[in-house]
């Protein structure tokens, strides 16, 4: 890739008004005699890239770029429909186009110099009418003279992409006294010498495109790419920042302006949160300039008042000068790529700027450009990552903040639910959403009002519940708030919670029909991956549920247990029927665990997901018939019994209890003390007996223990057999599919309200 502004504070080319020509490679799909249209991406553009050639001629403060690229076009485009900026850099970067060949039916032409204009030092080339089968063809060489006598890549220089490459070309020749280090991720250079220069050569042909997978890792620590330098430690690339942000801090500009802000601010924390809140509320994120050190240069900070605008680097600079004009030391920080360590020094590698502030409350982190996060908070992205403090005695890379996974964990219940006879239920939902969410949320109440956001968050609820339920509105919303975290709860009728199948009652999960597991569905659809499954960061989810069956039903059967304690995940759940209250409960706690799953072992990560996400279901059937049949068969045999008076008056109470419970509703109780009452009637030896055939009359053994005589007989002719306990049972699997989706679904960052379990 070309040269381009490193902080990822400084927004990207518009794609839709053209698109850093650097990635071109990396965006049009490519390639040559080797391959055809029908091998291209299908989700990437219109065009394959047929030849790359890449040549760096470095010496001391310097690297000449040649590029040479071959356009082939898979479907017919309009003129000027897509144009290119070769290059963006003024002041230490020039650029000349060297050649441009278009060819339609085999002849070849020179570019209509209209589709060549200059913006700013630089060049956009755009792309003319085309039809499917054209080629286009053009080179271009890159001067950057660097601002001091180091040079480095400015971005990694990738052997892959997304569209099939038949032939790549990387040359990098070096002067032989320059210290020069690179790094290469997969693929070691060819190595050849001249009398004052060395050449490391890369060449690949015949590379298929890859295409991103979900949970896949950063696309720098997937590919094959090569990076270079002549820094000697990361230590010289700390204080070539330090000198950029030192040579804009300057008090002068700024410390009347803090003094302002933190007038009536009494201890260091609240002099902190006060210049902290007017710089993210009042600085408005924009970059500036085009210019090579501009990437890595903070804007002056007067410039940065005036306008009262800058990109983070340049808001990080600001912070920390209004800190120190009212007497509070901190740092500016400058974060880099998760796998930095195994990189060659660069400034490239650093990507966004924050503040650290040692002294005050243990340590505060804050980040002027997150409109929404308070003091002392850094974004999930940015926590837990390879850092260099500036301006600070201590070199070296340190961690940036990182909240423990208890604190940031999502909790969603819905207890005290109520299932009807027809299959709907009324729900009554409470969710806790965490960190980075809920300060969201907080600033849209801050910014538009609360019954504001009240409404539109019940306005979705409404469709969810629509969706999930058939119909039925959201009612009681509220919200409330907490250090790290956002509630809300609700209330809303479920038209269709259950199922019915004749008298019976189905409650299933685990279908995909919401699309809640379309993350997860998308890796395991796949019969093999090529890149790892990354899970960055613990993530942690409490589940909780209950809802009370109709009077006079029972659950039938308990799914059983799926608990799971994999490297990637692990899940303690539990399910159980309590008799008592006919009441269903469901409780999950759900560990997503940092870890990197390679290509190879896929297949047991897709087993135990597959196990996660299986349909199941609960049946919760009604036990009126049953209660009334084991009344009737435990009357039968009281008045058959020749049992003592006193014995039948204590089954009579017993059959009353059992009666009095069924009319409270209390049937699986009911049912559990009926069945119990058969049991021991028959144990006494109740049973009924034909009249030509007398009871036998037995003495049975129960662990060591001889019992009262039984009598066993065959059943009277018309009696069934006394049907198996169903009473309560126990197990440990929650709704687990719908909770999953609900981890997922956040995992990618995209929303999920559990409604139904």
């Amino acid at each position: 890739m070309s040269n381009k502004n490193v902080f990822g504070c400084v927004a990207t080319s518009n794609k839709n008004v053209f698109a850093s020509f650097a990635v071109l490679f990396f965006l049009l799909p490519a390639f040559c005699s080797a391959f055809t249209c029908d091998d291209i991406n299908p989700k990437t553009g219109m065009s394959i890239l047929t030849y790359i050639g890449e040549s760096h001629k470095i010496t001391a403060g310097r690297d000449v770029v040649t590029v040479d690229k071959r356009i082939k076009y898979c479907k017919d485009i309009e003129e000027k429909d897509y144009r290119f900026l070769l290059l963006i850099n003024q002041q230490y970067e020039t650029i000349g186009l060297l050649n441009c060949t278009i060819i339609k039916n085999g002849v070849r032409k020179e570019c209509d110099k209209k589709l060549i204009e200059t913006y700013l030092d630089g060049i956009i080339l755009y792309l003319p009418e085309m039809k499917k089968g054209d080629s286009m063809e053009f080179s271009y060489q890159n001067d950057i003279k660097f601002p001091l006598d180091k040079v480095w890549s400015t971005s990694d220089i990738y052997l892959e992409s997304e569209s099939p490459i038949e032939k790549k070309d990387l040359t990098i020749e070096v002067p032989k006294a320059l210290d020069f280090q690179y790094y290469a991720s997969k693929q070691e250079p060819e190595i050849s010498e001249t009398a004052v220069n060395r050449l490391y050569s890369w060449h690949v042909e015949n590379v298929p495109y890859y295409e991103e997978e979900s949970l896949m890792p950063p696309l720098r620590h997937s590919l094959s790419r090569v990076s270079f330098t002549t820094f000697k430690s990361w230590d010289e690339v700390e204080e070539w920042f330090e000198g950029l942000f030192t040579e804009v801090m300057k008090k002068q500009y700024v410390e009347v302006k803090a003094a302002e802000v933190a007038r009536g601010a009494s201890t260091d924390r609240e002099k902190v949160e006060s210049l902290y809140n007017w710089v993210r509320d009042n600085i408005t994120y924009q970059q500036y300039g085009l210019t090579f050190l501009s990437g890595y240069k903070p804007r002056e900070l007067d410039d940065i008042l005036r306008d009262q605008a800058g990109d983070c680097k340049g808001q990080a600079a600001l912070l920390v000068t209004m800190l120190e004009s009212v007497g509070i030391k901190s740092n500016p920080v400058i974060i880099s790529y998760r796998d930095i360590t195994r990189d060659v020094p660069g400034p490239y590698s650093f990507y966004h700027a924050v503040v650290h502030v040692p002294d005050v409350d243990g340590g505060m982190w804050l980040d002027t450009t997150c409109y929404y996060c308070p003091a002392g908070y850094l974004p999930s992205d940015y926590q837990n990552m390879y850092s260099l403090t500036l301006l600070d005695r201590e070199k070296g890379f340190k961690p940036t903040m990182s909240l423990p996974a208890e604190k940031i964990a999502m909790s969603i219940s819905s207890e005290d639910d109520v299932l009807s006879k027809d299959g709907s239920a009324t729900i009554d939902t409470a969710v806790r959403m965490y960190d980075e969410t809920a300060y969201a949320y907080q600033y849209q109440i801050r910014k538009k009002g609360l019954d504001s956001i009240q409404a539109i968050l019940k306005e979705g609820m409404d469709e969810l519940v629509t969706a999930e339920c058939g119909e039925g509105k959201v009612s009681n919303f509220t919200m409330s708030f907490g250090d790290l975290n956002t509630n809300f709860s609700f209330s809303s009728t479920c038209k269709r919670y259950a199922t019915k199948s004749g008298d019976k009652l189905i409650l299933s999960a685990g279908s995909d029909s919401s699309g809640g597991l379309s993350a997860f569905s998308d890796i395991i659809s796949k019969d093999k991956r090529r890149f790892p499954i990354l899970i960055p960061y613990e993530i942690i989810f409490y589940i909780n549920g209950s809802i009370k069956l109709p009077s006079c039903y029972a659950v039938e059967e308990l799914p059983p247990s799926k608990s799971v304690d994999e490297s990637f995940i692990s899940v303690e759940d539990s399910l159980s029927y309590m008799k008592e209250s006919n009441t269903l409960y469901t409780s999950a706690l759900i560990k997503f665990k940092p870890d990197e799953i390679a290509a190879e072992n896929f297949s047991n990560f897709k087993e135990v997901v597959s196990k996660l996400t299986e349909p199941y279901s609960i049946i919760a059937a009604p036990q009126d018939a049953a209660i009334s049949s084991a009344v009737k068969d435990i009357q039968d045999a009281i008045s058959k019994s020749g049992a003592a008076s006193d014995v039948k008056a204590t089954w009579g109470a017993t059959l009353s209890s059992a009666q009095a419970l069924s009319g409270e509703g209390k049937c699986g109780l009911a049912l559990t003390q009926l069945k119990a009452l058969q049991e021991e009637i028959k144990g006494y030896g109740a049973a009924v007996v034909k009249p030509s055939e007398p009871a036998q009359t037995t003495l049975e053994q129960k662990d060591g223990v001889t019992t009262q005589p039984t009598t066993t007989a065959a059943p009277a002719a018309g009696e069934e057999e006394t049907p198996k306990d169903s009473g309560q049972s126990q197990g440990c699997l929650p709704a687990l599919p719908a909770v999953l989706a609900v981890a997922v679904s956040l995992l990618m960052g995209v929303p999920y309200i559990l409604i139904k379990r």
